[in-house]
């Protein structure tokens, strides 16, 4: 018994020769091999998130929960001219900057620092349309703005310096013209499967009782919009006329593209 005792300690004395103790921070990283969902049933990684509507901004606490001294108005808001808004990771900063339009002036609102900057350009955005997209391939966002009259994309002078402001790439018109009583649809997407977003605009035609759907390709350098492609929608009567266009970008079949 105690020659097997001491051959025993031989053969472990050994064995920590050969394979060194684990370090501490082997030891305390988690084994998920037995678990089938890490997330433990959610899906939804950024739980809280606040909203904008129609000029207000809701600041939400517990996921659904708005408290009257969370809600705050828009600077420069025009409810009459219900100018489009958005949240857009414009600006490299911890949160999304909240932009929106108004008369002929663009805004952007850092939510944290309420620092505003804005861009003035020779335009209306009354029933403009908006949406987001990273065109420069920088990993944050540009916005483009439609109006009835031109489309044009939005971007930060300086993404780093927000007291910088905004510029714009060069505006283009819709293609075929469209009505200046008729909302303008805006949404992204990459379309051509090609990696880059592409912007699609909806709109109902002056005086054509059609519906258009425009694609442009965005320039990464300039921001300048290409149209690239065009569809008609033939409205059966005048009444079709009273329904607001709206538009939207997915990917509803089995293709990787939008």
């Amino acid at each position: 018994m105690k020659r097997r005792s001491l051959l025993s300690l031989s053969l472990a004395i050994a064995a920590c020769a050969f394979f060194p103790a684990r370090s501490q921070a082997q030891q305390s990283n988690p084994d998920y091999s037995g678990v089938k969902d890490i997330l433990g049933g959610r899906r939804f990684l950024l739980s809280v998130n606040d909203l904008v509507i129609g000029g207000s901004v809701l600041k939400t606490s517990e996921g659904t929960k708005i408290e009257d001294k969370n809600i705050s108005e828009l600077p420069g808001f025009d409810r009459k001219e219900g100018g489009p808004e958005i949240m857009a990771r414009l600006f490299d900063s911890k949160s999304d900057t909240l932009v929106y339009a108004n008369g002929k002036t663009v805004y952007a609102i850092d939510p944290n620092s309420q620092k505003t900057t804005g861009l003035t350009l020779d335009d209306n955005f009354h029933n403009a349309g908006i949406a987001s997209g990273d065109f420069l391939g920088n990993g944050l966002q540009e916005i483009v703005i439609a109006s009835p009259l031109r489309i044009r994309v939005v971007s930060a002078v300086d993404p780093v310096d927000f007291s910088k402001g905004l510029y714009s790439g060069p505006p283009t018109g819709t293609e075929n013209g469209a009505s200046p009583t008729s909302r303008i649809a805006v949404a992204v997407g990459d379309f051509a499967g090609d990696g880059h977003p592409a912007v699609a605009i909806a709109y109902e035609a002056f005086f054509q009782h059609q519906r258009r759907l425009d694609i442009y390709q965005v320039d990464p350098q300039t921001l300048a919009l290409e149209l690239r492609h065009t569809e008609t929608f033939t409205q059966p009567d005048a009444l079709s006329a009273l329904v607001a266009v709206t538009l939207a970008a997915g990917r509803f079949g089995s293709t990787l593209h939008d």
